[in-house]
């Protein structure tokens, strides 16, 4: 049985997860007062994690402690209410984006709710997206997967968001080595990806003019940063195909110089996990392409970190980019200057 509960919280909700609930929940899944849990980060009603746990021996303990660790939590971090009219100004357009999307379920919008509080919530899997049977216990395990990595991830990268989003854009660089769809085919997945808002789709402005906007240079500007990562990947592409493009790729991408060995060991163990979801979805019904799927599992990712929608789309906007880089002619060399 899945319990699944919703902390209203705006404030500091990295710290409340690595120094409170994670841990929390980590203990009891090691002592079996459950057998395993997962969390995501939601903007629906307000900012909120939504965390499932499975079959717990006592449901109202965990509650009444988990709530005791979030009164704690708030006395050192306090709530800062949101702006109502930016949040129904974002909720506004999410609903449009769903509607562009012709998504099954359309979300409805939730009424803004500005107050500390833990809600218990009906647990609606999203069989739409995922499938049923056999496909529903690959997507829940590999949200338990998810979820724990995304813990070492944020306790590994806490206070260093550069670090965070270096690593992400490896582990975005890596789905080349995970989808079967070819390099060129990947890359508009993550252009695709890059423009998911109604106000670029709308009027077919550039995506960098948003991101310009918003204080983040367009991909020019970030290649001498991201001048290693391509040139890896150029070698890589014009050597390998197939499964050596598999296995190759987690070594190029680990294995740069001065990279603690901590992260190539993260990086290694999120290859291999989606790796092993593709090969499970290959002798079961799916409700949509595998990529498809394996992208999104991608996005839960982003979300337990914390990016937020604006950056989220920029390192896809940039991991476009850096495989369209590496897949021109081998005579355009990567500038760094």
């Amino acid at each position: 049985m899945v319990t699944s509960i919703h902390i209203y919280y705006h404030g500091q909700q990295d710290e409340l997860l690595i120094d409170k609930i994670l841990p929390y929940l980590t203990a009891c899944r090691n002592d079996q007062t459950i057998r395993n849990f997962f969390f995501l980060r939601y903007w629906n009603g307000g900012d909120h994690l939504r965390i499932r746990f499975y079959d717990a021996v006592d449901k109202a303990r965990m509650i009444d402690e988990i709530t005791e660790l979030l009164n704690d939590h708030v006395n050192t971090y306090p709530n800062t209410p949101q702006n109502a009219a930016r949040y129904q100004a974002f909720a506004t357009e999410m609903q449009a984006f769903q509607e562009q999307l012709g998504l099954v379920q359309l979300e409805k919008t939730e009424a803004l709710y500005n107050e500390v509080k833990i809600v218990e919530m009906p647990y609606h899997f999203e069989y739409h997206r995922y499938g049923r049977g056999a496909a529903q216990t690959i997507s829940e395990s590999h949200f338990v997967f998810s979820s724990s990595f995304a813990f070492n991830l944020l306790k590994l990268t806490r206070g260093n968001m550069a670090a965070r989003l270096t690593i992400l854009i490896d582990i975005c660089v890596m789905m080349v080595g995970v989808l079967d769809e070819g390099p060129q085919e990947i890359a508009k997945l993550f252009h695709e990806a890059s423009k998911a808002s109604t106000n670029i789709t709308a009027t077919d402005s550039p995506v960098e003019e948003e991101f310009y906007a918003n204080g983040l240079p367009d991909f020019t500007e970030q290649l001498p940063m991201l001048a290693d990562i391509i040139q890896r990947l150029q070698e890589l592409l014009s050597n390998t195909s197939g499964e050596h493009l598999n296995n190759g790729i987690t070594a190029k991408i680990t294995n740069i110089s001065g990279q603690s060995t901590q992260v190539e060991k993260l990086l290694q163990q999120w290859q291999t996990e989606l790796l092993t979801r593709k090969s499970a979805f290959k002798s079961i019904e799916l409700p949509s392409k595998a990529s498809h799927i394996l992208m999104t599992y991608l996005h839960l990712l982003v979300n337990r970190l914390g990016l937020g929608y604006v950056v989220e789309r920029y390192i896809y906007y940039l991991v476009a980019n850096i495989i369209d880089y590496s897949t021109l002619d081998q005579d355009h060399h990567v500038s760094t200057q």
